[in-house]
């Protein structure tokens, strides 16, 4: 639907099944929105496993309207793959924190077999970004990293950006905006 010319999450995904030790490997995306496409090429593999946490709207499309009959993906809870190694865990608009982490620890514990953990790291749930109607703050990104690298213990964590695209300033204007605040508090989340 537009949003990536080459899936760089699940072309990652793919590869690592070819290293060695590596045998299974999951992929969290934490972006607001579904990842109908990095579920449509990983849905027949599985040794990879997916977990979508993001906000059902109605305008689940690029263009705003609903998702088209061609998507193959449906970004429903009920929608979980032909080989049952896809999880889409649906937040509402206006959900925070209290909401998000349950159902982060949710989905981390689809994923916590795996050898090597992919994040689809999208930091558009944050409130200022009118991409979404979520409301995380930039310090729940940190526990966001936190609850991750806890959970995966000392597994391999691999990052790839997803999304993120409010540009306004905010509290911490020299980290590059509320933006860039988001992305240093995972950052900061991963490594305590």
């Amino acid at each position: 639907m537009g949003g990536c010319l080459i899936n760089a999450i699940s072309c990652a995904a793919y590869y690592a099944l070819e290293a060695e030790g590596i045998t299974s490997v999951g992929v969290l995306d934490i972006d607001a929105h579904h990842g109908n496409g990095i579920a449509n090429t990983i849905e027949g593999e599985e040794r990879i496993r997916y977990v979508s946490l993001h906000e059902l709207n109605a305008g689940m499309s690029m263009g705003g309207g609903p998702r088209p009959e061609y998507d193959p993906r449906s970004p429903e809870e009920s929608d979980i793959g032909p080989r049952g190694n896809i999880r889409n865990i649906v937040l509402k608009k206006g959900e925070g924190w209290g909401t998000y982490e349950r159902k982060l620890v949710e989905g981390l514990v689809f994923l916590e077999d795996s050898d090597l953990l992919i994040v689809a790291a999208g930091f558009d749930a944050v409130k200022e970004d009118n991409t979404s109607g979520l409301s995380l703050q930039p310090k729940d990104y940190k526990s966001i990293g936190r609850i991750i690298s806890r959970k995966m213990k000392d597994k391999p964590v691999v990052l790839g950006l997803e999304g993120g695209y409010t540009h306004e300033k905010g509290s911490s204007e020299e980290m590059g905006g509320v933006l860039g605040a988001c992305v240093a508090e995972f950052v900061k989340g991963l490594k305590d």
